[in-house]
Order: structure tokens, then sequence, then C-alpha cells
């Protein structure tokens, strides 16, 4: 497999775009980064896109990582992850922390109706959020509605929850097992 290095490859440019708001919408799809978050969207099955670079194989855990990772390529029905090796400029492109853990991945949303989760005859906890625009009062709804058992979260004109830099790890784990 050959390093990507290019910032001009075209699917480094489409990945890009997903620090968009109007580009995540569209596409349906977000940008995740670190090991730990990773791997909860392999475990997930949410993944659809996977870069790495050599910083990666300095961390035990992320040398642990690969390896599950290209365990999970291998088997027949997730043939369709793309999974590159980057330089490390291509990958601080994606990156929005200060020390980039040599990882980061494309994860599908998953949407659901309501209807999907609240089975004809059954009381479920859904939380539903409109119009919240601080992302910090959003973090901490989410955590709270996960402690309390809530069994799906629907938000209307609210602070964008995909935006990398207001994720929140357990945020993102939740959004990801949805």
């Amino acid at each position: 497999m050959e390093i990507i290095r290019s910032f001009e490859n075209h699917l480094i440019k489409e990945i890009k775009k997903l620090h968009q708001r109007k580009h995540r919408e569209k596409s349906g799809r977000f940008i995740i980064e670190g090991i730990r978050l990773v791997e909860e969207g392999l475990s997930a099955g949410a993944l659809h896109v996977i870069f790495y670079s050599a910083s990666l194989l300095e961390r035990k855990k992320g040398s642990e990582l690969l390896d599950k990772i290209k365990l999970y390529i291998s088997e027949a029905k997730n043939e369709h992850v793309l999974f590159h090796e980057v330089s490390e400029a291509v990958l601080n492109l994606f990156s929005e922390t200060d020390t980039p853990q040599g990882i980061v991945a494309v994860a599908k949303r998953r949407r659901y109706s309501i209807d999907e989760y609240v089975p004809e005859g059954e009381y479920q906890l859904i939380v539903i959020v409109d119009a919240l625009q601080r992302s910090c009062n959003l973090g901490t709804l989410m955590r709270t509605s996960l402690a309390c058992g809530a069994k799906s979260n629907h938000m209307s004109r609210t602070v964008d929850p995909f935006n990398g830099k207001r994720f929140v790890l357990l945020w993102a784990v939740y959004l990801i097992s949805q």
C-alpha cells in the first residue's frame, strides 16, 4: 500500500470537506480522531474511511488497533472500508488536536425515526433538543441522557454535534452506537 502524501489527492480533498457542517449533513458522515474513538467506531461497524500515520505505531494500543483494523477489513463483509496510510502532514490536515494520535476515520451517521425506538404500546425515554446553541450544554445534555438510559436523541436547529472541535469522547461514542 502506497502512502498518501499529497493534499491534492481526490479522497483527501473530499474528506477535508467534512470539516464543514453542510458537507457533514449532506454526506451523513463525520470525522473522528484518536485511538479510542476509532476503536469504538470499528466495533460499531460505523467506519467508512480510516487514515493512519507512522506515529500510530509508536503506541502499543495503536499497533493493536492497526491489527484489529486489518482483521476487520479482511472479513468479506467489510471490504467496503477504505484504509490508507498517510503522511503526518496529511493526517494533521484532518486533526483538530494539538497532539494527534496518528489515526483519524470517517464514520457514518446513523439516522432512525422515533417509530424504530418506541415499539407500539411501550414507553421509552427520548430526548428532543431544539434550538440549543451552546455546545457545552449539548454535551452535558447528551451525557445526562445517556446516563438516564435515554433510548434516542433527536435534534433540530441546534449546534452541530459533529463539529470536531466540540466532539466529546463519550458523546461521540454515544452517537456511533445509536
